[in-house]
């Protein structure tokens, strides 16, 4: 993060509940994903730790250095409708969704 944010004029922080982080997890199912290793239809007890521990351990430094910024727009999302909400506002019209998320 540090790299990227001296590079980086605009922010998107993701901070979401717990239970919204799980459901995420939940979701993504039988899907794969290189940086979320699954055991068979669950997550690794991993990533499923790192998920429970986030907020206790890494929100609070990320929510630090997103203050500190300058000259950076920083956009913070609590929900998924509220990050949905923005990303429509700048959706082209005939654009798929998918393209823009």
């Amino acid at each position: 993060m540090d790299l990227r944010r001296h590079h980086c004029d605009t922010v998107f922080f993701l901070d979401y509940s717990m239970e919204t982080a799980l459901d995420g997890l939940e979701r993504q199912r039988g899907t794969p994903r290189n940086d979320v290793p699954w055991e068979g239809e669950h997550p690794s007890p991993k990533v499923e730790q790192f998920a429970q521990e986030f907020p206790q351990t890494l929100r609070p430094a990320i929510v630090d250095k997103l203050r500190a910024l300058d000259d950076v727009t920083v956009h913070v999302f609590s929900t998924r409708a509220e990050a949905d909400r923005f990303v429509g506002e700048y959706r082209t019209p005939g654009s798929d969704a998918s393209e823009t998320v």
